[in-house]
């Protein structure tokens, strides 16, 4: 993402300055006497009402107070593009999990149809078992933005892990004492649209910051009659 180089308060800051420039540059050049009339008669005015002492008072509040508002604005300016920078990472790491989710959901499906076939299709959905593991294990767990997704991973990682060994022993020909149905996979299932869910409620929270914070920007930007 293309970043400002030079942030409104930046901006205005040289406008002010430019402008100031020029006048000053209008009032000394020789073509420009309206300029320079005013100068003088301000100056014949100001020093008749022995007004030196308050203006500078008076100017020197004026940019202290001007200095704190930019300050303060340029601040909050920065910190809610920052803020929705990091609410945009983090909508995009919580899409990025749903995806695994979904695709866990299929695989977990597929594991059952599996079992009702022969060695070459144990193994296949053991393979895709074990892709969607070794996806959920790379997330990093410290970055997932809201501990209860980090829950759901943790939660589907082991619901995956059983069906992995269900599979395995399928592979392995090894007899079990307890016959597998198809409502272990259902449930299984369930809880993985449960993280799906949780993940889209997650997103949903980011998405109304969002629009507050637009909201917020817009106030802004009306109260200073500035525009993006």
């Amino acid at each position: 993402m293309k970043e400002k180089l030079l942030g409104w308060g930046t901006l205005i800051c040289l406008a002010v300055l430019t402008c100031l420039l020029l006048v000053h540059a209008l009032a000394i050049f020789p073509g420009v006497s309206a300029i320079r009339w005013f100068f003088v008669t301000s100056a014949l005015v100001l020093g008749r009402l022995d007004a030196p002492a308050w203006v500078q008072a008076v100017g020197s509040i004026s940019a202290i107070v001007g200095a704190a508002w930019i300050a303060g604005w340029q601040a909050s300016t920065s910190r809610r593009d920052a803020e929705r920078r990091e609410r945009r990472a983090n909508t995009s790491k919580l899409l990025a999990i749903v995806l695994i989710f979904r695709r866990a959901d299929l695989v977990v499906e597929n594991a059952w149809r599996a079992l009702q076939g022969n060695a070459t299709t144990w193994r296949i959905a053991a393979d895709q078992v074990d892709l969607v593991q070794q996806a959920l294990r790379a997330l990093p767990v410290f970055e997932i933005p809201s501990a209860t997704v980090v829950f759901e991973v943790q939660r589907a990682d082991r619901d995956l892990i059983y069906i992995s060994r269900i599979l395995q022993s399928k592979i392995d020909d090894v007899p079990r004492a307890k016959v597998i149905g198809r409502g272990l996979f259902t449930r299984v299932q369930a809880r993985l649209r449960v993280a799906v869910h949780v993940c889209a409620a997650e997103m949903d929270k980011a998405t109304v910051k969002e629009l507050k914070l637009s909201a917020l920007q817009k106030d802004d930007q009306a109260s200073t009659g500035l525009d993006d």
